[in-house]
């Protein structure tokens, strides 16, 4: 996997050639009564990069598929009716190695999330999974990987760390290795009354010291000047290796890293994948505006994401 990854077509070609090599991988997806995530699995499954299995209402599921037509035979189903209880027999069936990851179907975001934490369920015994989207924009040269759009609500500088520690890791997966990366906020300096920028200092420091490695780091960074050389020049930053050229965004909170998601999905038409990592099994995972082509993205990544 040593091309250089330019677009989903090049993602995609990197599934192909890890399921060549190794195997198809077996996916269970939850509540599948989803329309459009049901017809990404088929997309995937017709492509030969997964076998899914499907957990959920199987009285629901044949309704939702024999109305759009969306063909499931030889699929198998476990009928359960409870999502948190068809979450749970995914999780188990993630530790005992039967199947390779999980794709989040017609469970409501933060719904789905309150049962994956739960005690019962245990799917981060360290705390250390977070959500890592990957998208391409037509005005930027490269696919842009961001986190944390879905999982961590509350970001001390000890998460963050761990944000960018599974980022890094995961841009490796898709060939792009000691990726730049951009600890954003809303200014480029150090204002001590806004505290992410305090953070993003000391994370670059970090970085610099090499207690944070594997990549470059730069920060307090705005958005513009993270993405934009000539921003980055005109507001005076001519010294950053990150700073016009950035694969990774660190988003200060989940609120921003949601809303940069979900512009660039909805308003930038932009071609989206993201994956929760560092629990017992990658997870899929969407926004209601995601077409079926960035559901079937997602997919593409979570098999990447499989070690």
């Amino acid at each position: 996997m040593s091309q250089k990854v330019k677009s989903f077509s090049d993602i995609e070609k990197l599934v192909f050639e890890k399921v060549k090599s190794n195997r198809i991988y077996r996916a269970a997806l939850v509540a599948p009564s989803d329309v459009q995530t049901l017809e990404a699995v088929v997309l995937a499954k017709d492509h030969g990069i997964i076998e899914p299995f499907f957990i959920g209402d199987e009285k629901l599921l044949i309704e939702k598929a024999t109305k759009y037509d969306i063909d499931i035979d030889g699929i198998e189903v476990l009928d359960i009716n409870e999502p948190k209880l068809a979450l749970e027999t995914a999780l188990k069936m993630g530790e005992l190695g039967e199947i390779d990851f999980i794709i989040k179907g017609k469970i409501e975001t933060r719904q789905f999330l309150d049962f994956l934490y739960s005690d019962e369920l245990n799917f981060s015994p360290k705390k250390s999974a977070s959500h890592v989207a990957v998208y391409k924009i037509d005005s930027y040269p490269k696919p842009l990987f961001l986190t944390d759009s879905f999982v961590n609500t509350q970001l001390d500088l000890k998460k963050k760390m761990m944000l960018i520690q599974n980022a890094v890791k995961f841009a490796a997966k898709l060939s792009v290795n000691n990726p730049k990366t951009a600890i954003l906020g809303a200014v480029e300096v150090v204002y001590p009354q806004m505290a992410a920028t305090v953070d993003a200092a000391v994370l670059s420091k970090m970085n610099e010291r090499r207690q944070i490695k594997n990549c470059q780091l730069d920060g307090p960074l705005s958005l513009d000047i993270a993405l934009d050389s000539y921003a980055a020049e005109a507001k005076g930053i001519t010294d950053s290796a990150v700073a016009g050229d950035a694969d990774i965004l660190v988003a200060p909170d989940i609120e921003t890293a949601n809303g940069v998601y979900k512009a660039m999905s909805t308003f930038a038409q932009a071609e989206i994948g993201g994956v929760i990592v560092g629990g017992i099994v990658p997870i899929t995972i969407n926004a209601d505006c995601d077409s079926i082509e960035n559901r079937y993205n997602s997919i593409l990544l979570a098999i990447l994401a499989v070690s």
